[in-house]
């Protein structure tokens, strides 16, 4: 998957736009001009252990939250049940 990105990364290079809202993204979330130069050699670092490690400590079961999506009743029609 960090092929897949980073080629991703290399052709947005290509694009203008991609590229304008590449670094406004990342300036209007307080990252600086560097932290987006640096951004292809910081993903490159990350190893799959440092993926398991901050997953185990963010993924928390005891925390979560389980909803259960029901279909809404469907009203009775007049004259039914009779």
């Amino acid at each position: 998957i960090k092929m897949q990105i980073r080629a991703r990364e290399i052709y947005a290079l290509d694009d203008v736009g991609d590229l304008a809202e590449r670094y406004g993204d990342a300036l209007t979330s307080g990252l600086t001009l560097d932290d987006v130069k640096a951004w292809p050699d910081v993903l490159q670092a990350v190893t799959p252990e440092d993926v398991m490690r901050v997953a185990a400590e963010v993924l928390d079961m005891r925390a979560s939250v389980t909803g259960w999506l029901m279909p809404e009743p469907k009203p009775a029609s007049e004259g039914e049940g009779l």
